[in-house]
C-alpha cells in the first residue's frame, strides 16, 4: 500500500508506504516534547522515475541536536544493515521533528544527520529527501482521533540545493501526496495508543531488550491500516 508522491518541483517522485508515514508520526507522538529523528528505507523504482519508501527506522529522541554523536553513528550503521538484510533496500532519506512546536526549520544538527544519510543514498544512486514533521499539523491530524478522521499531511519535504545545503521543496502539494488511508491511520493508531510501542535507539540503549526493529509496532500499524482500507 503506497501513498504516491507525484513528480513535480522535487524532480523525482517519492512513494511513501502508508506504514512508513504512520510510524514516522507515531515516533513524534510518543515524544511530544522532544526532538525526534529517523531514517527512510527504500529503493529506486524499476523505471528510475521514483523512489519507493517502504519503511522507516526511528533513531533518536534524546540526541538529535548533535551532528556526529556515537548514538547517531551507531543508529545509522544498524539501520543501513537492517535495510539490506530485511530486503527493505537502503537509506533513502531522513525525517526530523523539532522539540519546539512552532519550530518548522531544519536546524544545523538535523542537516548534518541528513547529510550523512544523503551520502549513503547517493552511493546507491538515490537523491535523498529530508522530511520535517510539523507539530501543528500533527496536532490537527490527531485532534479528532476517535473517528479516525483524515487529517492534513503533517510533513514537509526538503531537498539538497545546488550549494549542498537543504532547501524546502516549493510545491508541497506535488511533493507530498499522502493517501487518505495513511492519514486516517495516524489518527486511528494514536487513539489506540500504538505510539507507546514505538522503539528507537535511545530506548534500546537504555534497555537492550527493547527492539528498535519495531516488530510489535509494525503489526499494530498494519492491523489498523487493514481495518481502514
Amino acid at each position: 500500500r503506497l501513498a504516491t508522491h507525484e513528480r513535480g518541483a522535487m524532480g523525482v517522485e517519492y512513494r511513501l508506504a502508508d506504514k512508513a508515514y504512520v510510524k514516522m508520526l507515531l515516533h513524534a507522538l510518543k515524544h511530544p516534547t522532544r526532538a525526534v529523528c529517523g531514517v527512510l528505507l527504500g529503493s529506486p523504482a524499476e523505471d528510475g522515475a521514483a523512489v519507493v519508501v517502504t519503511d522507516v527506522v526511528p533513531m533518536l529522541h534524546a540526541a538529535t541536536s548533535g551532528c556526529a554523536t556515537p548514538s547517531v553513528e551507531i543508529a545509522l550503521e544498524h539501520a543501513a544493515t537492517h535495510a539490506s538484510s530485511s530486503g527493505a533496500g537502503t537509506l533513502v532519506g531522513y525525517y526530523h521533528g523539532n522539540e519546539l512546536a512552532g519550530d518548522e526549520t531544519l536546524g544545523h544538527g538535523a542537516r548534518k544527520i541528513a547529510d550523512a544519510v544523503a551520502a549513503v543514498a547517493r552511493e546507491r544512486g538515490v537523491d535523498a529527501r529530508a522530511l520535517l514533521i510539523s507539530a501543528e499539523k500533527l496536532a490537527a491530524a490527531t485532534a479528532n482521533n476517535a473517528d479516525a478522521s483524515i487529517g492534513p499531511v503533517a510533513v514537509a519535504a526538503f531537498k539538497r540545493g545546488g550549494g549542498g545545503g537543504w532547501e524546502r521543496v516549493g510545491d508541497q502539494e506535488g511533493a507530498l501526496r499522502v493517501s487518505a488511508v495513511a492519514r486516517a491511520g495516524v489518527a486511528r493508531c494514536h487513539a489506540a495508543g500504538v505510539a507507546a510501542a514505538i522503539v528507537d535507539f535511545d530506548d534500546h540503549f537504555d534497555d537492550v531488550a527493547a527492539d528498535w526493529r519495531n516488530v510489535a509496532a509494525d503489526d499494530a500499524v498494519e492491523r489498523a491500516l487493514t481495518e481502514l482500507s
